[in-house]
């Protein structure tokens, strides 16, 4: 049985949400973790700003709206992605999150939100690119 457009409209809220509340977690924890560094390497500023604009960041996406298009597209990026892609996402996320305001304090969340979104697409990209056969030049 296929789904109603409210029903589709329903569980893409539900993804949504869940999307915002893994990225949120995620910048938290490497806001926490940063700020720890930032305590450890006193002399090194760049952890200090990381944790702000990572606190920032997490700030920022819980005051977005649910139809917020990045939020949206995670979403359906996470409702129809292989484990290939899902794989590949996840590690270029903890990358980009992990780096957001280390090497430049004008960091922003748009910019941070802009990379997750496009490592979604260059994920998807890459697992299809994967099933795709070799061509041998034949």
């Amino acid at each position: 049985m296929e789904d109603t457009d409210a029903e589709r409209v329903v569980q893409m809220n539900e993804h949504t949400k869940e999307v915002r509340e893994h990225l949120q977690m995620q910048l938290e924890n490497s806001a926490e973790w940063r700020a720890r560094k930032a305590e450890e390497y006193s002399e090194d500023t760049r952890n200090a700003q990381c944790a702000v604009a990572l606190a920032l960041a997490a700030r920022d996406l819980v005051a977005l709206p649910d139809n917020d298009p990045r939020l949206l597209h995670l979403a359906q990026f996470w409702e129809e992605s292989d484990d290939d892609a899902t794989g590949l996402y996840i590690a270029e996320e903890h990358l980009i999150i992990s780096r957001h305001g280390f090497d430049s304090p004008e960091a922003t969340t748009e910019g941070l939100l802009e990379a997750i979104a496009n490592a979604a697409d260059e994920a998807t990209l890459r697992s299809i690119d994967r099933l795709l056969p070799e061509d041998n030049g034949d």
